[in-house]
C-alpha cells in the first residue's frame, strides 16, 4: 500500500474547522499550528489567524484572544473581525471599548439587514449583562422576534442563551420563605421560570450552535438542581410532633427527588446529543460528571417508606 500522503496547509486548516465545529479548541490550534509551519500564504495565513482567535474565544481565553483580535484588525482589518473584537471586549466586562468598536462600524442604517439584527441583539445582551435587566430582556425579546430570518443563527442562539441564563437566575432567587400561602406563590414563579427556560433549550437545539446549546443545557440543569435545593431547605410547618416531621420530610424527599430526577436526565440528554452531534467539549464531560453527582444526592433523599 502506498504511504499516505501528508497534508497541505489548506487540508490542516480545514481539519481545524472540523476540530472547532467539535469544540475541540486545543485540538484546533495544533493543527493550526502545523499549517502554519508549512509557510501558506494569503489568505490561508489570515484564515488560520481568525480560527486561532475564534478558538481562544470560544475556550474562553479571553485576554489572548483580543491580542489576536487585536492583531488582526490592524493587519487585516474586516467587519467580522470587529464584531467579534467587540464581543470579546464586551466578556471581558469591557463595555465602553465594545459599544466605541461597534461605533466604528458606521452608520447601522448602511448596514446589511444582518449587521443590524446584530447590532441590536448585542446592545441588548450587553444591556442585560450590565444590571439593567428588565429593560435589557425587552430589547433583547424585541431584537430576537424583528427579523428572524435576518438574524444569523449563531447571534440568534446567543441572544437565547442570555434568556435561558437570565431565567435560571432569576429562579434561583425566589426563595420559599412565609406563609404557605408565599410559599406557594413563589413555587408557581419559580416553576414559571423553569419551565422557561426548558422551552428556551428546545429553541437552542433548533438553531444548531452546538457552544449555545450546551449552555442551554447547563442552564437547565442548573435550573432544576437549584429548584431541588430549595424545596429541600424549605422550613417545615411549625408544631408538628417528631413523626409528623419525619413525614413532611419524607414527602418533601419525594418531591425534591422528581426535580432532581428532572435535572439528571436533562445532563444526560446533553451527552446523547453531544454524541449525535459530535461536540466533545469538555464542558461535556462536566455535565456527565454533574449527572452522576445529582444520582448520589437523590439516592441520599429521605424518601417515604412503603408501607403494606
Amino acid at each position: 500500500m502506498a504511504p499516505t500522503a501528508p497534508m497541505t496547509a489548506a487540508q490542516r486548516v480545514d481539519e481545524a474547522r472540523r476540530r472547532m465545529g467539535a469544540g475541540d479548541w486545543t485540538g484546533t490550534r495544533i493543527v493550526l499550528d502545523e499549517a502554519r509551519a508549512l509557510s501558506p500564504d494569503e489568505p490561508l495565513l489570515s484564515d488560520i489567524a481568525y480560527l486561532e482567535a475564534f478558538s481562544l474565544e470560544m475556550e474562553g481565553s479571553l485576554a489572548e484572544a483580543l491580542i489576536r483580535w487585536d492583531r488582526l484588525q490592524a493587519q487585516h482589518p474586516s467587519d467580522d473581525v470587529a464584531f467579534r473584537r467587540a464581543e470579546t471586549l464586551a466578556q471581558l466586562s469591557r463595555y465602553a471599548e465594545a459599544e466605541a468598536a461597534l461605533e466604528s462600524l458606521g452608520d447601522p442604517a448602511a448596514r446589511s439587514a444582518s449587521d443590524r439584527a446584530k447590532l441590536e441583539l448585542l446592545r441588548a445582551m450587553w444591556q442585560v449583562q450590565l444590571g439593567e435587566v428588565k429593560p435589557g430582556l425587552k430589547a433583547l425579546h424585541a431584537a430576537l422576534g424583528r427579523s428572524p430570518e435576518s438574524t444569523p443563527a449563531e447571534f440568534a442562539a446567543r441572544g437565547h442563551v442570555v434568556l435561558t441564563e437570565s431565567a435560571t437566575s432569576a429562579a434561583s432567587g425566589i426563595e420559599f420563605t412565609g406563609s404557605d400561602r408565599k410559599k406557594k406563590k413563589a413555587l408557581e414563579q419559580r416553576a414559571t421560570l423553569v419551565k422557561g427556560v426548558r422551552e428556551e433549550l428546545v429553541v437552542l437545539i433548533q438553531l444548531g450552535h452546538n457552544p449555545s446549546t450546551l449552555r442551554g443545557f447547563e442552564a437547565a440543569v442548573q435550573a432544576y438542581d437549584d429548584l431541588g435545593a430549595a424545596l429541600l431547605a424549605e422550613t417545615p410547618p411549625k408544631k408538628l410532633t417528631e413523626a409528623q416531621l419525619r413525614v413532611n420530610r419524607e414527602l418533601l424527599g419525594g418531591r425534591v427527588q422528581n426535580v432532581w430526577i428532572t435535572a439528571s436526565q436533562l445532563a444526560g440528554m446533553a451527552a446523547d446529543w453531544a454524541l449525535q452531534v459530535g461536540y466533545a467539549s469538555g464542558d461535556v464531560a462536566k455535565l456527565a460528571a454533574r449527572k452522576q453527582e445529582l444520582e448520589a444526592r437523590i439516592a441520599a433523599l429521605p424518601l417515604p417508606t412503603v408501607r403494606p
